[in-house]
C-alpha cells in the first residue's frame, strides 16, 4: 500500500487578499518613485545664456546663474522672456520647490 502524499496547504480567502493587497501596494510605491525620480533640466543652458543673465551679470561676477533643484520636490519652471521690453525672468511653480541662484565672492 502506498502512503498518501502530504496534502499542499491551502491558502484561505484573507491570506490571498493580504498578499495580493501587499503585491499592489509593492506595484503602486515602484511606479510613485518613477513619478519622483528629477529629471534633467532641459532649460539649465537657456537661462544661462538668456538676457536676462546676461543683464543681471554686470559688476564683473564671472559665475553664471543656475537653476538648482531639492531632493524630493519637484521644480519649478523658469522662462526667460521680455517683459514690457526689458529682460526678465518668469516662473512656473505649481506645488513646486527650487531656485535660480549664483554664486558670489563677498569681500
Amino acid at each position: 500500500m502506498q502512503a498518501p502524499t502530504p496534502a499542499l496547504p491551502m491558502m484561505n480567502s484573507t491570506v490571498v487578499c493580504q498578499l495580493s493587497r501587499f503585491a499592489f501596494t509593492l506595484a503602486a510605491l515602484a511606479l510613485l518613485a518613477a513619478c519622483a525620480t528629477p529629471t534633467p533640466d532641459s532649460g539649465a543652458n537657456e537661462l544661462a545664456t538668456s538676457g536676462w543673465a546676461r543683464a543681471s551679470s554686470s559688476g564683473g561676477h564671472t559665475s553664471s546663474w543656475a537653476h538648482q533643484t531639492f531632493p524630493g520636490k519637484r521644480s519649478s519652471r523658469y522662462v526667460a522672456q521680455s517683459k514690457d521690453g526689458r529682460d526678465a525672468l518668469m516662473v512656473h511653480a505649481a506645488s513646486s520647490a527650487s531656485v535660480v541662484r549664483r554664486k558670489l565672492r563677498v569681500e
